[in-house]
């Protein structure tokens, strides 16, 4: 009983805030806004969509969010690969910068 309530503790008191602090610290870096007035915002978005739809609306949430992560980053991929020259390119200056090396 101990290790499960140091469990819950630990996650309270450490994780919590990160979940909090990153996206609050996301929206200061892009629009200026007071660190605690867009954590306060954070809370009540998440506080409001929780209490309106539920778990539910927490797990369509996630995937939407997972399908917008992936994306992402297969757009960057290509579009970064399009913009330096090609597939080509990316692996010169891969290998001239020594990123090719997977065995010493």
């Amino acid at each position: 009983m101990k290790k499960k309530l140091n469990k819950i503790l630990f996650f309270q008191l450490f994780f919590l805030p990160f979940v909090i602090y990153v996206p609050a610290l996301a929206v200061n870096q892009v629009t200026g806004m007071n660190l605690y007035v867009a954590g306060s915002m954070v809370c009540v978005v998440c506080v409001f969509y929780t209490l309106i739809g539920g778990i539910k609306a927490v797990v369509h949430t996630d995937a939407w969010q997972i399908w917008i992560m992936f994306g992402s980053v297969v757009v960057v991929a290509v579009m970064g690969t399009y913009y330096l020259g090609g597939i080509g390119e990316v692996f010169d200056r891969a290998s001239q910068g020594g990123r090719l090396k997977f065995f010493k």
